[in-house]
């Protein structure tokens, strides 16, 4: 709806919600003739109320190994709030991305816009080791990456049967100081600014209101993300390689 504010404030309802054309993999003819859909236009919306992670999906199809890019705007928590603990604290779990914890059954009440409490495919108690996994790669300055084998449970909601093992790639979008380090000396003195600097709260960008475009990032903050996520993909290769190979 944000990006849908013209001039001086004024709010074009009609478009609201976006309409697009949505393509067939087929021609129209071939469509037809082999029984696919042609294609329409449809209204369109991004599906975060419901799945933010995109996880649902890949479980559904049965997939038995995913990349799983948290790309979110808040920070990794800290190594003891997630080490050597069962579960996690209700205040740490809450304090998350609601993308990661309603897939490991931390969500229990729905909230504004969000409807998140029959997502959990995950034991609860699965959460604790990789998010420790992330958090001290992320201290000694490494890329916070994780590879684990989790068993699937089953969750009628989504109907998906579970008792099944699936292996998942975690990368979380977590500001790397090794990257840092080897940045030129200029673009470190931005990011030291901190909120004052026009790469503010990198690389954890707000989804919305990171700049005066509503949903949108500056030339500069695009591409020190992009960067960033090309030394997280260079600097964990190997991990990449197992599980898109497999």
């Amino acid at each position: 709806a944000l990006t849908e504010v013209r001039n001086f404030g004024a709010l074009d309802a009609a478009h609201l919600n976006p309409r697009a054309n949505v393509w067939s993999v087929l021609t129209r003819s071939l469509a037809r003739r082999f029984g696919f859909q042609p294609a329409a236009t449809y209204t369109m919306g991004d599906g975060g109320n419901i799945d933010n992670s995109g996880m649902l999906a890949m479980v559904q199809r049965k997939a038995s190994q995913a990349v799983w890019l948290i790309n979110t705007g808040i920070q990794l928590p800290a190594v003891d709030d997630v080490c050597g603990v069962a579960v996690l604290d209700s205040k740490v779990a809450k304090a998350m991305d609601t993308q990661i914890t309603s897939i490991f059954g931390y969500v229990h009440d729905e909230s504004f816009g969000e409807f998140l409490t029959q997502n959990q495919v995950f034991a609860m108690e699965d959460l604790p080791p990789v998010m420790c996994k992330l958090a001290k790669e992320h201290a000694e300055g490494k890329p916070a990456v994780a590879l684990e084998s989790l068993l699937v449970r089953p969750n009628s909601w989504w109907g998906i049967r579970g008792g099944v093992f699936m292996n998942v790639l975690f990368v979380y979008n977590a500001l790397c100081k090794d990257f840092v380090s080897a940045l030129p000396l200029d673009v470190r003195d931005e990011l030291a600014r901190g909120g004052w600097g026009r790469l503010a709260r990198f690389p954890n960008y707000r989804p919305v209101l990171q700049t005066t475009d509503a949903t949108a990032l500056s030339t500069s903050q695009a591409n020190l993300l992009a960067a960033h996520s090309e030394f997280v993909t260079l600097q964990a290769a190997d991990l990449f390689r197992r599980v898109l190979s497999s």
